[in-house]
């Protein structure tokens, strides 16, 4: 078959595979998972890998637990950010933890209403159990669930405060992705900043805070890149207004949401003036800004502004680049044309010692097959095999749409290799960033 023959290819270029294909889609164990959905983020290790990835290389002191001497103790957190909310009503009793548990572990939008129905029924509802099926309808990406748990929420009388209003927009965000594969819902996501105003508005009035002013800020930056782009720069400068008006002093990761969203609007003097502050030690920009800033950068196709954006954080700022940085600017060069460049990108990674990721990976093997593709010299064949023997691996352990793309990649990689007449350039073009 055709697996049995991709697998034997893989064994002779000494890529020693231990788990099977039938494995390859087990969760690691420290990962609940429900029978039919992601899995749940109560804790680091039910994140999705990505965003656990992103959460992991951000400084320590954005975190509720910071440790001490940058050192995880027993007790610290890395998924809850700084500040919490002390002191507020949540809404969280004990006496719905069994309702709370059962709106996470639903494997369809249908069996997650159904619960939410049996839970008022039963009378054990509370806000913190309209906020658990809010989150499930997040983790998911289910749209339409999502809007119709807040419906029911406002039906039956909660009133919205900061908090709810916090997991609603962040659950939006989320949801504006689709529920099969990667990328924004086109429809879903021109109606984020509608639908969140709208939620904001319908809110108890509080004083602004940073947890939900980066939520919102993180909402804006997603809005940005649709047709609805201008409402998002509008309301996000609203709500930096609001923040200075409050006297809030914005944290880091309101501070990076902000300048996200300034990117995308191609506002240079905005950010400028926001790096100005910066300087003067308002705020301290960390590898997950500069991995935003240039993946944006890549984003609009502007390589030369994410080379610029890079420059400048780890240059002026001494940010120290993670993985996921050196991936946005790998994804910049290639969407670009620029191959030559995103191998240099994974060059540097791995001369700084840094782990080399599954998405990283995918772009440094593309950009390789390209550079075959473009000289046929031995020496980058090489080169193509090294990076298959790295990136393999990682891409096999990695999502479906990731082991699909390594099987192709392996098999234009031995068409290369073996064919006598040359391939065309559209038949190298494999990974997503490359088409």
């Amino acid at each position: 078959s055709a697996r049995t023959r991709v697998l034997a290819t893989l064994l002779m270029r000494g890529l020693f595979i231990q788990t099977s294909f039938a494995s390859l889609r087990r969760r690691p164990a420290a990962c609940h998972v429900s029978p039919g959905g992601r899995q749940i983020h109560a804790r680091v290790g039910q994140m999705p890998n990505a965003e656990r990835r992103r959460r992991v290389n951000r400084p320590l002191d954005e975190f509720a637990s910071p440790g001490k001497g940058h050192v995880l103790t027993k007790s610290d957190s890395r998924t809850v950010l700084t500040p919490t909310m002390p002191g507020k009503d949540s809404g969280r009793h004990a006496k719905t933890s069994r309702q709370r548990l059962q709106m996470q572990m639903a494997q369809s939008p249908g069996e997650l209403l159904q619960r939410l129905q049996g839970a008022i029924d039963a009378g054990l509802i509370d806000r913190s159990v309209f906020g658990a099926a809010m989150q499930r309808c997040g983790q998911n990406r289910w749209w339409d669930a999502l809007q119709e748990v807040k419906k029911i929420k406002g039906n039956r009388g909660f009133v919205c405060h900061g908090e709810q209003l916090t997991i609603y927009l962040t659950a939006l965000r989320k949801a504006a992705m689709g529920e099969q594969g990667f990328g924004l819902v086109k429809a879903r996501q021109g109606q984020l900043i509608k639908l969140a105003r709208k939620a904001w508005a319908e809110t108890s009035q509080e004083r602004l805070n940073n947890v939900l002013l980066g939520s919102a800020l993180s909402l804006c930056a997603v809005a940005a890149s649709g047709h609805d782009k201008p409402r998002s720069i509008l309301w996000a400068e609203e709500l930096w207004e609001v923040a200075a008006m409050e006297k809030l002093q914005p944290s880091n990761v309101s501070y990076s949401a902000f300048a996200h969203v300034l990117e995308w609007h191609d506002r240079v003097n905005r950010l400028d003036a926001l790096l100005s502050e910066a300087a003067k030690g308002k705020w301290t920009p960390c590898c997950v800004t500069l991995g935003s800033l240039v993946n944006t950068a890549a984003e609009k196709r502007d390589s030369i502004r994410a080379v610029k954006l890079w420059n400048c954080l780890t240059s002026k700022f001494g940010v120290q680049p993670h993985n996921l940085a050196y991936g946005a600017l790998a994804k910049a060069h290639l969407l670009c044309g620029s191959p030559v460049a995103a191998t240099q990108a994974t060059n540097d990674l791995l001369g700084r010692r840094l782990e080399l990721n599954p998405e990283l990976a995918e772009k440094d093997m593309q950009a390789w097959l390209l550079r075959y593709h473009s000289s046929l010299a031995p020496k980058h064949f090489q080169q193509l095999d090294a990076s298959f023997s790295r990136g393999g691996p990682l891409l096999l352990k990695g999502s479906n749409r990731q082991q699909q793309t390594f099987r192709r990649m392996v098999t234009v990689r031995e068409q290369l290799r073996n064919s006598t007449s040359p391939l065309r350039l559209q038949d190298v073009l494999v990974e997503w960033t490359a088409q």
